[in-house]
């Protein structure tokens, strides 16, 4: 999240605080303060992006733009649950706000019929996150790169039947690893000259966790779309199984057919 996003966090009220009251007793209070500052913009409509709405505005954002400029359809009424059967046929958008909003009315939602593709850069910059569904790669290209150069999370995915996709540049990576080890004892032993005993440390039996503070980079999905896809890269899938890797840095693409895939090793 941006510094401008932190600055504009805002205490969380009593109802809030009731609300969200298990998830703040998963990730913390200034977790819940960091989303409750957050304007997030999804694109697309149909099922993902219902699915996501839903996702989003109960995490307790401070504002969700819904944007699409088609209209829902009958098959909207087999996995867009957001949409009542009496909408069908106007915009998806607008007719996924009423259900979104009762959903958690704490939340801004908004909603947007423009087509991304006719919105300018300062428009995308406005948001903290952006993700987006039903977009060709075109579109996310350059979505892509508008969000990496204003420091924008952008996420984008898709689901084809059985099969689908999900990308993630979230830029450079600030984040806590909890590493569990061995605690270090100190041990009182008096000295050969049976002076005062000094400290002597030892490894104990007592395990402790330890917070570390670590940093990584995402690939841009230009750089992605790059890589040349070869089954034989068995030092990826070595890496992969093995866990070198960092999980953001390998990529599986899963053949249905015949239960079976390759990795993908990404460089930055």
């Amino acid at each position: 999240m941006t510094t401008d996003t932190q600055s504009r966090e805002e205490n969380i009220t009593e109802d809030e605080a009731a609300l969200y009251d298990r998830q703040i007793r998963l990730w913390g209070l200034d977790a819940q303060k960091r989303l409750r500052a957050a304007s997030i913009l999804l694109i697309g409509l149909r099922g993902l992006g219902a699915e996501i709405a839903k996702n989003i505005v109960l995490a307790g954002v401070k504002s969700l733009t819904l944007l699409d400029s088609t209209k829902a359809d009958e098959d909207d009424t087999a996995s867009q649950f957001l949409i009542p059967h009496s909408e069908i046929g106007q915009n998806r958008a607008q007719a996924s706000l009423e259900r979104t909003q009762q959903l958690n009315p704490m939340v801004r939602v908004t909603v947007d019929t423009e087509s991304i593709d006719d919105k300018d850069d300062s428009f995308i910059a406005s948001f903290d996150v952006v993700c987006a569904t039903g977009c060709g790669v075109s579109t996310l290209m350059r979505l892509d790169a508008v969000c990496r150069s204003h420091g924008v999370k952008f996420y984008a995915g898709d689901v084809f039947g059985y099969y689908g996709f999900m990308f993630a540049d979230l830029g450079t990576h600030h984040y806590a690893e909890d590493i569990i080890k061995p605690r270090v004892v100190p041990k009182m032993d008096a000295n050969e000259d049976g002076e005062e005993p000094v400290a002597k440390k030892i490894k104990g039996e007592e395990l402790e966790t330890v917070t570390v503070k670590k940093v990584m980079e995402f690939p841009s999905l230009d750089a992605v779309l790059k890589i040349k896809f070869d089954s034989g890269n068995t030092e990826a899938k070595k890496d992969a199984v093995s866990q070198k890797d960092p999980p953001h840095k390998n990529f599986f693409f899963y053949n249905g057919t015949d239960d079976g895939g390759i990795v993908i090793a990404v460089e930055s």
